[in-house]
């Protein structure tokens, strides 16, 4: 079986293209990997400039005033009262409680029982069943 001439040509020549493609876009994809990455050290670079030329340098005096006041309040909050807080705990226990034997195994005294049946009938077997 000969091979025409012509084909080797054409798979030599389509090999060598692709070869030459893809150096090409290595190298440029890699010099423009250099040039993004300066680009971006350029511009973080200005950016840290601009936000620390925003200091004017001066000193600038603020005067604060201190008032004090004294509130009176003759009622009692409902959180402060310790039966709240008794209840509150017991209602967490609880919940507590019923959420973690919930989620336990699930398949103690419970079995499940699979029945597989399989038929298999070939060409040359009857149609009888």
């Amino acid at each position: 079986m000969a091979v025409p001439v012509g084909a080797i040509v054409e798979v030599s020549l389509s090999k060598f293209i692709l070869s030459f493609t893809k150096k090409c876009i290595m190298k440029y994809s890699s010099k423009l990997f250099k040039w993004q990455s300066a680009a971006m050290l350029l511009i973080f670079t200005l950016m840290n400039v601009m936000v620390w030329a925003q200091d004017d340098g001066q000193t600038q005096t603020t005067t604060t005033t201190k008032s004090t006041f004294k509130v009176t309040n003759n009622t009692t909050d409902w959180y402060t009262q310790p039966w709240v807080w008794i209840v509150g705990v017991a209602v967490f226990i609880l919940l507590l409680v019923a959420l973690l034997k919930g989620s336990g195994n699930r398949t103690s005294g419970h079995t499940d029982k699979v029945t597989v049946t399989k038929t298999v009938r070939k060409d040359t077997d009857s149609d009888t069943v």
